[in-house]
């Protein structure tokens, strides 16, 4: 039998989109750099009281979009210097789709009564899931906007290890459902049963104990080695000039260089260059003195740069590519292409089909350039291909002093966590750093700053069960979702 609850006002006087604009601004508030991670805990606890009160299905939607809001703009606040068209659609297509939460969750109430709450974390991880999958969506596929990155700075980040961000996302999001239930119940009967909350309880703190339990993790495999990166700090025109001129060419190359001889003489034994850290193209590169000038006294390198060749049709090809760089081989080549250029900003670029693997100085390296590294599934795939260290290369100079640079650099702590491997983040312009496997930042560069940075980086082995099984929490719930729809359908069917 279909059952409609009466609808309970909190504060009549204040609209309920108001409570939705309070979710967006605290959750805004738990994603910045400058913000505490644990106000996530409790920024969708008025939202949902919100949809739970609601009798529109378009205000519920609308509220779950305003919440989700807040989080896109600070995911991509750094494309609105440079990309402003971009950052628009971003915000709004990516915030939109999350209004489905809010009217799923309202339709559900019909037959769930005011438990339909706590199905609220179970869509709105499955919707997070699948925005993300580029198997899905191709180059579209955004997964940036994933709740679970607020918790870089609490304990909630280990559970990283048992399913991925997918799983922490999930935590804080059940947490906030548990609470708004007893708060909606209670608004319904104007009185405490607590007993009928302890189940609740039990399953929010047993969930919890995943951030304690022992797991299956990586162990240390040889000596950790001398890792340097190079961070410039160039205006981006520098570099659109540099596509045509050799002298602004040679301007960024010097500047790279006399950083890469700083390393030297500091002991790196390895040394790292952001995202197209070079201006201009290559293609020749034993034959490129620049190039080649550049990297003068470095022993191994990974060097991020644009590369351009002429195919057999007469075609010109372009890629975001890494070259390694060893002295002692005589060798420098192309090892890696991005999988996922940016849609519309790297339209440019022909897309790579590689795995990022190489080999330097008996290390296995896993690759990933610029926004790749918010992809969980490439840096699974690396570390099941052999790789014993993850190097992730960004040039966000267009970002300048914004959010995107260091959330950037917090996703990569989530993959270290995810993988069990150290994470060599290094970025053009800042903030680039040094992960080791629990996610802790042992050295970092200040962001809008040219400097170096040096650390020993160890590299390891084994796996964890997110890589063993992968994202297996997000396939579980979009599998909830379409079985709880499919058993309102059933209901509905059912004559009264």
């Amino acid at each position: 039998m279909t059952r409609v609850l009466p609808s309970v006002t909190v504060l009549p006087r204040v609209p309920l989109f108001v409570w939705a604009v309070l979710s967006s601004v605290v959750l805004s508030l738990a994603l910045r750099p400058w913000g505490f991670g644990a106000l996530a805990l409790l920024a969708f606890i008025p939202v949902m009281i919100a949809v739970s009160q609601e009798r529109s299905w378009w205000k519920a939607g609308l509220y779950s979009y305003l919440t989700m809001l807040g989080g896109v703009w600070v995911a991509l606040e750094g494309l609105a210097r440079e990309f402003t068209l971009v950052f628009i659609l971003g915000v709004f297509v990516f915030s939109g789709v999350f209004a489905f939460v809010g009217i799923s969750t309202l339709f559900f109430k019909r037959f769930f009564g005011s438990r339909a709450i706590l199905l609220f974390p179970i869509i709105w991880v499955a919707l997070e899931f699948l925005i993300s999958q580029p198997v899905l969506l191709g180059s579209w596929a955004n997964p940036i906007m994933a709740i679970g990155y607020t918790q870089f700075d609490t304990s909630l980040l280990q559970a990283t290890r048992w399913s991925g961000v997918t799983g922490v996302s999930f935590l804080v999001l059940l947490f906030n459902a548990v609470l708004a239930f007893i708060v909606i119940r209670w608004l319904e009967q104007h009185q405490w049963k607590v007993i009928s909350f302890l189940p609740l309880l039990l399953v929010l703190l047993l969930s919890s104990l995943a951030v304690f339990l022992p797991v299956p993790s990586s162990t240390a495999k040889g000596k950790a080695f001398r890792v340097g990166i190079a961070q410039a700090y160039l205006p981006t025109l520098e570099y659109t000039i540099a596509d045509f001129d050799s002298g602004a060419q040679a301007i960024i190359a010097n500047r790279y260089k006399i950083l890469l001889e700083q390393l030297v003489k500091r002991g790196a034994q390895m040394v790292v260059l952001p995202e197209t850290a070079l201006g201009g193209w290559y293609a020749d590169f034993e034959r490129n003195e620049l190039l080649l000038d550049t990297l003068r006294g470095v022993s191994l390198a990974l060097v991020g740069v644009k590369t351009a060749y002429v195919d057999s049709t007469g075609n010109r090809e372009g890629r975001n590519a890494i070259l390694e760089f060893q002295r002692e081989a005589n060798r420098i080549r192309e090892v890696y292409a991005k999988q996922i250029p940016i849609p519309l900003t790297e339209g440019g670029f022909n897309k790579g089909k590689n795995l990022g693997l190489v080999r330097l100085g008996g290390v296995v390296f896993g690759l990933g350039i610029c926004w790749e590294n918010t992809f969980p599934g490439l840096a699974r795939a690396s570390v099941l291909g052999g790789a014993e260290v993850l190097v992730y290369q960004n040039s966000l100079l267009w970002a300048g002093a914004t959010a995107t640079p260091v959330l950037h650099q917090r996703i990569s702590a989530f993959r270290a966590v995810e993988t069990g491997r150290m994470v060599i983040h290094a970025t053009a312009g800042g903030s680039s750093a040094l992960i080791d496997a629990t996610g802790k930042i042992i050295e970092a560069a200040p962001q809008s700053l040219e400097t170096t940075l040096i650390g020993l980086v160890q590299p390891r082995v084994g796996l964890t069960p997110f890589v063993q099984f992968g994202d297996w929490f997000g396939v579980l719930c979009v599998a909830l979702t379409i079985f709880t729809f499919v058993l309102a359908g059933i209901k509905r069917l059912k004559p009264r």
